[in-house]
């Protein structure tokens, strides 16, 4: 692929930055095919290139919090995921909704049921606030995750579909 590549160039020039992001974009890719075990090799080996260089937009702690949640490491998910959220906030995004949901349904499966609705609460009230629909229907599914009623989960789902629908993605 492309991103092969790029890859490879960029450790031919020894460009740091772009190995980085080759690697990063390669690592999501895999991660979303479910190639898990590759896909987390390459977020790794980025974050160890993409940490010291203080590049906190291309950094691959939400796929990396994904492979770990889906592998049943909860506790690293949470870590990842609560890394995420401290360097949204560093660029001065307050409000990261995804993040805050994200975080939310890796807390429910440490049983930290209060911890969890808190966060997956304030990551819809902020995409109430926000014409972002992708991230309006990633908060939907996280409460239906975290939500105790099926009928009302069913319902979230519901309305979680007719958003993505509505984003397009």
């Amino acid at each position: 692929t492309f991103f092969n590549e790029a890859l490879v160039f960029a450790r031919k020039i020894g460009h740091r930055w772009l190995s980085g992001i080759s690697m990063s974009t390669l690592g999501y890719l895999l991660y979303v095919q479910g190639d898990f075990g590759t896909a987390r090799t390459y977020l790794e080996e980025s974050e160890i290139i993409l940490r010291p260089l203080n590049d906190l937009k291309h950094r691959s702690l939400d796929s990396l919090g994904g492979i770990a949640l889906l592998q049943g490491n909860h506790q690293q998910a949470v870590i990842y995921f609560e890394e995420r959220l401290t360097n949204s906030r560093q660029q001065g995004n307050e409000v990261d909704a995804r993040a805050l949901s994200d975080l939310g349904i890796a807390t429910i499966y440490l049983r930290d049921h209060t911890r969890s609705a808190a966060l997956v609460s304030d990551a819809l009230i902020i995409t109430r606030e926000t014409p972002n629909l992708y991230d309006k229907a990633v908060c939907l599914l996280a409460v239906a995750g975290i939500q105790p009623r099926p009928r009302k989960a069913v319902q979230l789902l519901a309305a979680a579909q007719a958003a993505f629908e509505a984003s397009g993605a």
